[in-house]
């Protein structure tokens, strides 16, 4: 878990990291609901990517064509690791929670 995070400090923005854990509560949220747990991870996607967008157009200088396409490239690498980090997060979350739920059966 230790590797994970470390990983994740490298390469996403430290700004965007408080998106990790508003992309988890939503996907629980999600979970909830009638929406198919097969769509949630795509629009945890959408979400992220909207997110890094509107911060990284908000701090980066867009005055030519080579800085917009890389505000657009960092953008969507942003959001999928930012998306992908929650998915994981859940995946291992439900994971632990199998393994102490199986540890406590006799």
């Amino acid at each position: 878990m230790q590797d994970f995070i470390t990983l994740l400090n490298q390469y996403v923005r430290s700004e965007l990291l408080v998106v990790v854990p508003v992309l988890y509560v939503l996907a629980k949220i999600f979970a909830a609901s009638k929406v198919p747990n097969r769509e949630i991870p795509l629009i945890l996607l959408i979400i992220s990517v909207t997110l890094a967008g509107i911060y990284t157009f908000a701090v980066m200088p867009v005055n030519s064509l080579k800085t917009f396409l890389m505000a657009a490239f960092s953008t969507l690498i942003q959001g999928i690791l930012l998306s992908g980090s929650a998915v994981f997060s859940g995946i291992l979350g439900n994971l632990m929670k199998a393994k102490k739920e199986s540890v406590k059966k006799p």
